[in-house]
């Protein structure tokens, strides 16, 4: 007869074993192994095999800190003011494949926001499974999450995304910092989308200040022209009065007193749109 020490482990021991290991894991170490939830979910089921690894899924607490750190939307930074006219060469946006705030709208009755995004977790890993990657770094961009943004990059070109913009240019009209600064080192910021131009002009052109900032220091050309006028970012946020945008190119190294290929410099261009708050802006300068 086999000593207890002998017999080979029955499928009862294993899961109590399991359920110990679990239960007896400090937090830190499950936290680390949740690290991999996120990607993991993505790639398909866990094995059956990795019990262990899915009972941690469950745990509420680290369900809400993979949902916050891995899909959370980054704080709004909102537009200013766009000026009535509306150029024939405004980039258009191609609606996002799928959207994560419908996921979102998950039913919480019991009012516990960590079942919430336990739920929310397992909803939007479900449906990013049937999404290619492409359409999962739109998504990411124009919605402004950055870990997400992360995770696609170097699974398929970022340059060129549904309907050709980059993702640095989805990010950057939307207006989302830290998901631009993400996006300009994996993308190519001297590329031009068409007669758009660069990230850049695309994000002068609607006054994202924020994503501005981050695409100059990433070092975006301040001296690129558009194919539509021939102008540069300078030009572009001029003509549609955004002022802290033109501070930003100003401080950048912006020459306002480039041409475009009309002849109308930062303060021509301004006059002749009738920016009156950028040009107190250029004459200072």
């Amino acid at each position: 007869m086999q000593s207890p020490s002998q017999r080979p482990p029955q499928a009862a021991d294993v899961k109590l074993c399991q359920y110990l290991l679990l239960k007896e894991l400090p937090e830190a170490t499950l936290s680390y192994i949740l690290a991999f939830l996120h990607g993991f979910n993505l790639a398909g089921r866990p094995a059956i095999t990795c019990k262990t690894f899915a009972a941690a899924c469950q745990s509420k607490a680290l369900c809400q800190h993979a949902f916050s750190r891995d899909l959370e939307k980054e704080q709004d930074q909102g537009l200013p003011a766009q000026p009535g006219r509306q150029s024939r060469h405004s980039a258009k946006q191609v609606a996002p494949p799928l959207c994560l705030e419908a996921l979102c709208r998950v039913s919480n009755n019991t009012g516990d926001s960590q079942s919430h995004a336990l739920l929310q977790l397992r909803a939007i890993a479900k449906a990013l499974c049937h999404k290619s990657f492409g359409d999962i770094g739109y998504l990411a961009a124009i919605e402004g999450r950055p870990a997400l943004l992360q995770w696609v990059i170097g699974k398929c070109d970022l340059d060129h995304l549904a309907g050709d913009p980059s993702a640095a240019m989805v990010a950057a009209t939307s207006n989302h910092p830290r998901t631009t600064a993400l996006a300009a080192r994996a993308c190519d910021l001297d590329r031009h989308h068409g007669r758009f131009g660069t990230a850049l002009h695309q994000a002068a052109y609607i006054g994202a200040a924020a994503a501005v900032a981050e695409l100059v220091l990433a070092g975006a050309s301040v001296k690129s022209r558009n194919l539509a006028y021939g102008q540069t970012p300078l030009h572009v946020a001029c003509s549609r009065n955004h002022v802290e945008s033109v501070r930003i190119l100003l401080e950048a190294g912006s020459d306002a007193l480039l041409q475009d290929q009309y002849g109308l410099t930062a303060e021509g261009i301004a006059a002749t749109m009738q920016s009156n708050d950028v040009l107190r802006v250029l004459e200072c300068h």
